[in-house]
């Protein structure tokens, strides 16, 4: 019984196998997979963005599909029914967007009947394009630098989308990325001068059209950090303030400033005639002298500041030896002011007794308020008249080039304009104006207390010329080596005149009289050869043009049409832009503009500082070299307004 069992099992399976091998041979169905025109298939090459597709599966019996993942993530591919009978099915594919910049995907799809097997290889490429994570940037008012973090494996280009002046330059050179590559590139920030917030793009553009922006927004300058130094502080400042950059770190500024009308209660000032004394001890009239100075102890010496004009300069001495005085325009220091041309040189012969005086000028000789050193030497036995004191900030004694509290008697008579009856009292001194240097030596952080301006004092005091009463000034150095400063006045004797020198601080004098009436001088610069001269007439802006080889100055007309409330204005060039630029004080704001031959008219005025530190600005000036030229980086401007002046960094 047990062997009949088997047998027929045995037998039951045979006839099984018998009957599909039977199926595959004896079915009208050939096992194929193809596209909808019946073109076999063996792959499917999807795009980017992903598809869909539909397959015809032809199966001589019942079959299975199978999807295995190469790469990419798993599930990316959708394939229905994954199972059948005999006959003939549609199959439904379908694979989204390939998200990823760096990977391929790759899969296999295996169908399976009996014995038999397809398989359909399906392959999707990367994403082509570039890839920036952080989109926006902000960043405070100061100078700084933007890297931008890029991932690309397709070229691209970018650009810089801003408005008014580049504020944001490249500093990275960039090149097409033929496989997904990740860069850091650097961008250039300016600071911000202006109290306004700004913003600008930077745009990437794919070379298959696709674009990301980067947002750069940069905060405003606050006021309160403000970078600006005090060149000069006080109300008497006439006009404009004129910069020169003389080296790296030492920059003059050049202005004219009044002089006082009263002097009455000066400390030096005595007896009730106008006399100004360097001895403040009036006591016995020691001031004259209590004690004798004998030439045999060397070269004696007064340094002095006369914060008026004055007509006489004179001294108390002894003995009957020959007796040498030499006054200097004061100039930093002892060594550095007798190192240049002195003002004068004067001989003298005491008489031989114990009281003579000695006068260096006459009444009629005028020398403007300024510093000043006298230097006395003699014969043995012939002096000076002294007594001992202790220096000031306007008088001070030297013996042998070192300072010394041994003053001598020494006395200047101010210029006086008018004299009342009441005596001394009521006193007016001339104010001729005066021309001034402060200087810095630590690039404009720092400066100097005015010191007068002997050399351009003397030209402006030349009478014929009516600029007793000059308020403003400027200057510049030609190629040659000569310099150049156009000085004008207000008032009946409003116009300009032309000085020049060898040497920048001695031996000027007035070389063209008259070369612009009616104006207010602006702005000297000269370039190639020529002279250009700015100024002020009707509240616009005009220029004249002269040789420098042949001054002749020759009216080309107006040049820039400004407020009415625009003071003035300052030209300087731009030897990199090729330029020339302007720049001016409106309603507490900087502007400026540009001309390509300083003759065509500026461009309209752009705003460079929103918002001034101090109010009423009046006069302002670029920071620039001898020459007229602003650096091309690191600019700093000088302002004036009621309280002085001061300089600041802009760019």
């Amino acid at each position: 019984m047990r062997k009949l069992v088997l047998l027929s099992l045995t037998m039951i399976m045979a006839g099984l196998f018998w009957a599909c091998e039977k199926d595959d041979a004896s079915s009208s169905y050939e096992f194929s997979l193809s596209t909808s025109d019946q073109e076999e298939v063996t792959t499917w090459d999807i795009l980017v963005l992903g598809g869909a597709k539909s397959f015809t599966l032809e199966a001589p019996g019942a079959w299975t599909l199978k999807v295995d993942y190469l790469s990419g993530e798993q599930g990316w591919l959708t394939a229905t029914p994954t199972s059948g009978k005999e006959g003939v099915t549609t199959l439904n594919m379908s694979v989204g967007k390939n998200t990823s910049y760096t990977e391929e995907r790759k899969a296999t799809v295996t169908i399976t009947c009996g014995s038999q097997t397809k398989t359909l290889t399906v392959t999707q490429k990367t994403q082509e394009g570039i890839i920036i994570e952080q989109l926006e940037h902000q960043l405070d008012y100061r100078d700084t630098v933007v890297v931008v973090h890029v991932a690309a494996n397709i070229g691209y280009e970018y650009q810089i989308v801003q408005s008014g002046d580049p504020w944001i330059t490249e500093a990275t050179d960039t090149e097409s990325k033929a496989t997904m590559e990740e860069s850091d590139l650097s961008f250039m920030v300016a600071a911000n001068s202006r109290s306004k917030d700004r913003s600008a793009t930077i745009e990437f553009v794919a070379d298959n059209g696709e674009s990301v922006e980067v947002v750069v927004n940069q905060k405003g300058r606050p006021l309160s950090d403000v970078e600006y130094y005090a060149t000069y502080e006080g109300a008497d400042i006439l006009g404009n303030v004129q910069y020169i950059q003389r080296d790296a770190e030492t920059i003059d500024a050049i202005f004219i400033k009044s002089t006082p009308s009263k002097v009455q209660e000066e400390t030096h000032m005595y007896n009730g005639t106008g006399w100004w004394y360097a001895i403040l001890d009036n006591t016995d009239d020691r001031h004259w002298g209590s004690e004798k100075y004998d030439f045999s102890e060397g070269t004696w010496g007064m340094r002095f500041k006369a914060t008026i004009a004055y007509a006489e300069l004179c001294l108390r001495g002894y003995g009957g030896g020959a007796v040498t005085a030499t006054l200097y325009a004061w100039d930093t220091d002892y060594k550095t002011t007798v190192a240049k041309n002195p003002i004068m040189t004067v001989p003298y012969t005491g008489d031989g007794s114990e009281d003579w005086w000695f006068y260096l000028t006459d009444n009629a000789t005028h020398l403007p308020a300024g510093d000043y050193l006298v230097l006395f030497t003699g014969d043995a036995g012939t002096g000076i008249w002294g007594t001992p004191e202790e220096s000031d900030d306007i008088a001070e004694g030297f013996l042998n080039e070192e300072s010394t509290e041994r003053f001598i008697s020494l006395s200047y008579n101010g210029v006086y304009a008018e004299q009342g009856s009441g005596g001394f009292a009521s006193f007016v001194a001339q104010d001729y104006s005066n021309v001034v240097w402060s200087r810095s030596t630590d690039g404009g952080k720092s400066w100097s207390a005015p010191t007068g301006f002997y050399s351009l004092n003397m030209a402006k005091f030349d009478a014929t010329y009516g600029l007793l009463r000059a308020k403003n000034l400027v200057m510049t150095q030609a190629s040659d080596g000569t310099y150049y400063a156009a000085l004008s006045a207000d008032g009946e004797n409003q116009k300009i005149v032309l000085a020049s020198s060898t040497a920048y601080d001695e031996g000027w004098a007035i070389v063209a009289d008259n070369v612009v009436t009616g104006v207010t001088v602006s702005s000297l610069i000269e370039l190639d050869g020529s002279l250009y001269l700015y100024y002020i007439k009707n509240h616009n802006v005009y220029v004249a043009t002269s040789p420098v080889s042949e001054i002749n100055f020759v009216e080309q007309g107006l040049v820039y049409e400004a407020s009415e409330w625009v003071k003035n204005v300052s030209v300087a060039y731009d030897a990199t832009a090729k330029q020339f630029v302007m720049i001016y004080a409106l309603d507490d704001q900087l502007y400026s503009c540009a001309s390509a031959d300083g003759i065509e008219p500026f461009s309209e005025g752009k705003i460079i500082v929103e918002e001034m530190v101090h109010t009423g600005v009046t006069y302002v000036d670029y920071i620039t070299d001898t020459y007229r030229n602003v650096p091309s980086s690191g600019i700093w401007v000088g302002y004036s307004c009621g309280s002085g002046a001061y300089a600041m960094p802009v760019f």
